[in-house]
């Protein structure tokens, strides 16, 4: 309804723009009303394409904005009371203490909301930058969840099991920019890293704690052992006959089941 009103406005702002230039008997008044009439009708035209194009705006989009407009009226409420408190004679200070501190949350609260929007809208768009048809159902499922604002399912869709079955990097991506929204920056990277997974050495192991869901844990038949330049230095060639995270490179080299691999002793924990 509201769409037809404005489109009809400006057919009218328009057709009587070029109407009257044309009928006017004062050639001068005629051109001027005319001009205001198609220029009246120009500006219609982009208002509503402003307008229509910022209904694009998705689900969570909404969502967000409507929560930061909600902020900003409680800023001014609050900013209102505040004012009006103290032109009272004889005022609260603890209830003014109180405003401004809740003031203070609010615009960390508006913040947050800001760069979540920010964040929001950059992975929109580089959604919308990608080939949609090479995007598999699980992605287009998880981002469909998250363009609605249901973060939590789109990250339970997203789950281990689920994600070993596909070899697709942007799956993971798209999960450690769903943390990132929510502020768990250890899973950020730790998705990031899976991503392009490649296991390393870790060279000191004081902290380190082996995670099943994230470090490489590999079975196999030791064919030899062998040292080089010295006899402390030693290696191993490994029959791989099972990997915990089986898309994972080693090093930097891609490993599968039935391959062997050389191992230095050292950063390895091994098992009988």
């Amino acid at each position: 309804m509201k769409k037809t009103v404005i489109t009809i406005i400006i057919l009218l702002s328009l057709t009587f723009g070029i109407v009257w230039w044309k009928i006017s008997e004062d050639k001068i008044f005629s051109i001027i009303s005319g001009i205001v009439g198609i220029v009246a009708g120009l500006t219609g035209i982009y208002s509503f394409w402003s307008n229509n194009n910022n209904e694009k705006d998705t689900k969570y989009e909404k969502q967000l904005k409507k929560q930061l407009e909600d902020k900003d009226k409680q800023l001014e409420s609050n900013i209102e009371q505040i004012k009006q408190l103290k032109e009272l004679r004889e005022y609260d200070k603890e209830e003014i203490e109180k405003l401004y501190k809740e003031n203070d949350q609010l615009r960390r609260e508006r913040s947050e909301l800001e760069k979540q929007l920010e964040q929001v809208k950059e992975i929109i768009k580089q959604n919308e930058e990608k080939n949609s048809t090479k995007q598999s159902s699980l992605y287009k499922k998880a981002y469909n969840y998250f363009i609605k604002g249901n973060i939590e399912k789109a990250l339970n869709l997203l789950n281990i099991e689920n994600l070993e079955k596909h070899n697709d990097a942007d799956l993971w991506f798209l999960k450690a920019e769903l943390f990132e929204i929510i502020g768990n920056y250890d899973k950020v990277i730790e998705c990031y890293e899976i991503g392009g997974r490649n296991a390393v050495i870790v060279e000191s192991e004081e902290d380190w704690v082996f995670n099943p869901d994230f470090d490489l844990e590999i079975s196999g038949i030791v064919k030899e052992k062998y040292s080089i330049n010295d006899s402390s230095n030693v290696f191993f060639k490994v029959l791989i006959t099972k990997m915990n995270h089986p898309k994972t490179e080693i090093l930097m080299e891609k490993v599968s089941k039935g391959d062997i691999k050389d191992f230095s002793l050292i950063g390895l924990t091994v098992k009988k």
